[in-house]
């Protein structure tokens, strides 16, 4: 259970502790969770950062802590899953984007269910900054199926018109992607993109 949530983890990025709970730990009760997650903490595998209250679209929602691998458990994966690229460290959790990667572990665990034989990778996990493209999706999904890659944008604010055609037009020059698959957080959002 340990190796799957550290690469869980890993993979995307940061999870809260209910979606631990939710995914690793069903039926188990809320001690033996924070058990676990503390001797994992204790044994320098993951951190936590208390965060409280994270603001949502629909409103406030407890959140509470928030969980990230640390250097020695991406070490640790390195060594078990040898044929996989593995970051040096995770990426950094910022708190005025905390809500949206909580949201695109949920976007992510939908999009698996719906294309089981599909790989998800988080855009932070991508390393699309680091060779030079221009454009860093939320997440890249690849089909079995097929070579091609789809991006993955979780648009919960709108934005100009002007900064949608910019995206479109980047993502247009970008050969590595097949399409871009949009989740919005309105139909407002969804028109604008559109247009």
């Amino acid at each position: 259970r340990d190796t799957a949530l550290l690469d869980d983890l890993y993979g995307l990025v940061t999870l809260s502790w209910s979606q631990i709970r939710q995914r690793h730990f069903a039926g188990a009760s809320a001690s033996t969770v924070s058990n676990r997650l503390s001797k994992l903490g204790k044994e320098g595998y993951i951190q936590k950062l208390r965060v409280g209250v994270v603001l949502y679209r629909d409103g406030p929602h407890e959140v509470g802590r928030v969980f990230q691998v640390t250097r020695k458990a991406i070490r640790h994966l390195q060594g078990l899953f040898p044929e996989r690229r593995f970051r040096e460290e995770a990426p950094r959790i910022h708190g005025s984007t905390l809500a949206h990667d909580l949201l695109l572990v949920e976007v992510m665990a939908a999009l698996r269910k719906r294309n089981p034989k599909a790989r998800l990778t988080h855009g932070k996990l991508n390393g699309a900054k680091a060779s030079g493209q221009a454009r860093q999706p939320d997440a890249v999904m690849e089909t079995a199926s097929s070579a091609a890659r789809v991006a993955i944008e979780l648009e919960l604010t709108a934005k100009s018109e002007k900064r949608y055609r910019e995206i479109v037009l980047q993502y247009q020059l970008a050969p590595q992607y097949s399409q871009v698959l949009y989740v919005v957080g309105s139909q407002s959002i969804a028109e604008k993109i559109k247009t």
